[in-house]
């Protein structure tokens, strides 16, 4: 009888020869790890492209065209950092817009210093930033560039201007009605300085007083202009401004009412002038509170008549009011009370014309005509050019946010 054969195993393969069981456990094994790999490759995959739609491409949006000039979010964010680094966190949201505008103005120079052949080098970049920690940084260079083109073009309207012109010399304030300004022009007449006068009658919060040698276009304030340009010599003129700003307003108090817990019942009016309040309480021996109140009070509570409802000491905020209001008897209206803490609008110029003549430019003078010249130049490029600002909240809202982590 011949002998059986033994079987022969292939060490090198071992799969062939497994139990059915073994190898279909194995065979489910791969296709987990496989499939668990593409999951987790998918998961890579989505969570990078949410990162770049939410991080990355956004900082290839535009966020403004001047011009040819294209400016990215990358761009505008470095320098929305740069211009913002002294502000507090919670305030970098009110900030977009004048960033927006200042990033315009830089741009607006850079591409009209070309037409003027002015120049910036790199060497005065790196110089003006010496001292700065992130100098190689370019959003501070562009900033430094716009700078110093700024002064160079400045420098050059200065250089053009004549070492004279026909100037004005005159003084001005601001007083608060008709009445005072024709007292004022009297007293000047009868020889008393404008000086004593200005110290005890102007009520102005603009510059006022000696204005020095100036050209007429330096006088800002076209009211104020206008009458000097009608003035001869050594004249005085007034005119009232109805948006001059004035610091002093006159109360009229009325208590209606007292209590020993509510305190006291009061009602008043706000205006502008004695004038008007020594009027305006005249008519009050005929006329109604509440109606004169709502047509000339400037108090918010002129909607109500002048009511303000029961006061005790401290209420307004305001001791001159509260040393009139809670003195008074009832039923009695006070004199008009000047007080001195509160703004108000409208009041008359007394300009007196010293002279007007050829006179030497003063380097303050210069300085300011060229300042009005290059406003002049750089508002006629801005009204020649194509300025888009693609910037939503949205967006404005991705570079606060990005400038805030950046700092912490």
């Amino acid at each position: 009888m011949s002998k059986k054969k033994k079987p022969v195993y292939n060490v090198h393969s071992t799969e062939k020869f497994r139990p059915i069981k073994s190898q279909k456990q194995f065979k489910l094994r791969r296709i987990i790890t496989i499939g668990g790999a593409v999951f987790l490759a998918s998961v890579i995959i989505l969570i990078a492209v949410g990162l770049y739609s939410s991080e990355v491409k956004p900082l290839k949006e535009t966020a403004l065209e001047i011009n040819d000039t294209v400016v990215t979010m990358d761009s505008y964010i470095d320098i929305f950092d740069v211009y913002t680094k002294n502000i507090q966190p919670e305030a970098l949201s009110y900030m977009p817009d004048s960033v927006t505008q200042q990033i315009v103005r830089n741009e607006l120079v850079r591409q009209g210093a070309k037409a003027l052949d002015v120049t910036v080098t790199s060497e005065e970049i790196e110089l003006a930033l010496i001292q700065t920690e992130d100098s190689d940084n370019k959003a501070y260079k562009d900033i430094a560039e716009s700078e110093l083109l700024t002064n160079k073009i400045l420098q050059l309207f200065n250089d053009g201007l004549p070492e004279e012109m026909e100037q004005i010399h005159a003084n001005i304030m601001l007083v608060e009605s008709e009445a005072v300004a024709k007292d004022a022009e009297t007293r000047i007449h009868n020889g008393e300085t404008f000086e004593d006068l200005n110290e005890e009658l102007s009520c102005g919060i603009e510059e006022d007083g000696d204005l020095g040698w100036r050209p007429e276009e330096l006088i800002t304030n076209s009211v104020i202009a206008d009458e000097v340009a009608s003035l001869g010599a050594g004249t005085i003129g007034m005119v009232y401004d109805e948006t001059a700003e004035k610091r002093v307003a006159y109360w009229l108090i009325e208590v209606t009412d007292i209590d020993d817990e509510k305190g006291r019942e009061i009602r008043s009016m706000l205006l502008s002038s004695l004038e008007e309040a020594e009027d305006i309480k005249d008519r009050l021996e005929t006329e109604d509170f509440e109606v004169l109140a709502e047509e000339f009070s400037l108090d918010t509570s002129s909607k109500e008549g002048g009511e303000l409802g029961w006061l005790k000491p401290g209420d307004m905020e305001n001791e001159t009011f509260d040393s009139v209001a809670f003195e008074l008897p009832v039923g009695t209206i006070s004199d008009p009370v000047r007080d001195e803490s509160i703004e108000t609008v409208g009041g008359y110029w007394v300009i007196q014309l010293l002279a007007r003549e050829m006179h030497e430019l003063s380097a303050e003078v210069k300085s300011s005509l060229s300042q009005k010249e290059f406003i002049e130049w750089l508002t006629e490029i801005e009204n020649n050019s194509t300025i888009t600002i693609h910037l939503d909240e949205e967006m404005k809202s991705f570079a606060v946010k990005k400038v805030t982590k950046r700092r912490t």
